[in-house]
């Protein structure tokens, strides 16, 4: 974001003070371009997050189903967006508290892939932290398919640095702990669960 700044900042500039009227004309034909594409994702976003509002709250409880789907299905084309894939999430983790019997929708290894690769990507970005490691502790309940996905794509890793980097957050650390916890289920023993996440901690 400060690059991005900058960058207006002397594009400005150079419409203000420059002489030259073609390097004022490509000032502002470039400047126009940014803020349009900018107003444009703005007013997407928007969009797309009163999209999901709009399927959180639709009444059709025997179509829980389509509402996953549709949730789902914005996953991979909006994931350029930090704010509407924390909202998939969000609504996502809402979704399966809510309809638990339709959970299995969600417990496909691409889900587990997209999250993961999310978290990865957007490290400083507590909701997508957040979001991630709630939908992620939903799904690992009593389905040991997904806790051995989660496992085998460095989830765990994934998680320990979410709660690092985020020591201040509750939310993460709760999260994090509760989907750690369900992830042992698949360890011989809770003390040798501990041992490998306390060197996984030490080691970051």
């Amino acid at each position: 974001f400060r690059l991005v700044d900058g960058l207006l900042e002397g594009l400005q500039k150079t419409i203000e003070t420059t002489e030259d009227s073609n390097a004022k004309a490509d000032a502002m034909g470039i400047l126009e371009i940014f803020e349009a594409s900018e107003s444009d994702d703005y007013y997407l976003e928007n969009q797309v997050l009163e999209s999901i509002s709009l399927i959180e709250i639709e009444d059709y409880r025997t179509m829980a189903d389509e509402k996953m789907k549709q949730v789902i299905g914005l996953m991979e084309e909006y994931g350029w967006s930090r704010k509407i894939f924390a909202a998939i999430l969000e609504s996502l983790t809402k979704l399966s508290k809510q309809y638990p019997h339709e959970k299995e929708i969600i417990a496909s290894d691409i889900v587990i892939q997209n999250i993961l690769t999310q978290m990865n990507k957007y490290k400083d970005f507590s909701p997508i932290q957040s979001h991630g490691c709630e939908l992620l502790e939903e799904m690992v309940k009593d389905n040991e398919n997904c806790r051995s996905a989660i496992f085998d794509m460095d989830g765990c890793d994934t998680v320990v640095a979410a709660m690092k980097r985020h020591m201040d957050n509750t939310d993460i650390q709760r999260a994090g702990r509760c989907l750690l916890d369900g992830l042992s289920k698949d360890f011989p023993c809770d003390t040798e669960f501990d041992c490998y996440i306390n060197q996984k901690m030490a080691a970051r």
